[in-house]
């Protein structure tokens, strides 16, 4: 039996304000290195479980991305998502570094490789949370 996922809010995340101010609420500002993913329904509306993947290496390796993004890709499945949003969280300034263009592309590409439809990318900085444009993430 497939356990029933609740969404996290009655509230639609249907608009970038939306989702920055929730995840502005949920995540807030960087303490860690790592990459959050949260779950949106055919509705926006926030699906649970809210997942936060550590323990990242420094530079992405291509093959442990599409590994990461697939089993991401399972969980949708699982809880019915039709949207992903991710976070990436890092303790620096709100500008992204090359590192963090290469970070963004790279998982971009991954959704794309697996066919997942990426809503959103945000960054979570040392001052809180703002939005990656997709102009940052284009290939």
């Amino acid at each position: 039996m497939i356990p029933p996922f609740i969404h996290h809010s009655h509230a639609p995340l249907s608009s970038n304000i939306a989702i920055e101010e929730r995840l502005a609420v949920m995540i807030g500002s960087a303490n860690n290195r790592q990459l959050w993913a949260l779950f949106l329904d055919a509705s926006d509306l926030q699906l649970q479980p809210l997942i936060s993947i550590n323990r990242l290496p420094v530079v992405p390796q291509w093959p442990d991305l599409v590994e990461v993004v697939r089993r991401l890709d399972e969980v949708m499945q699982d809880i019915g998502a039709a949207r992903l949003v991710l976070v990436w969280e890092r303790f620096a300034s709100p500008r992204l570094s090359d590192l963090d263009l290469v970070w963004v592309r790279q998982l971009a590409a991954a959704c794309n490789y697996q066919e997942i439809r990426l809503r959103a990318m945000l960054v979570s900085h040392c001052a809180g949370i703002r939005w990656i444009a997709p102009d940052d993430f284009a290939f």
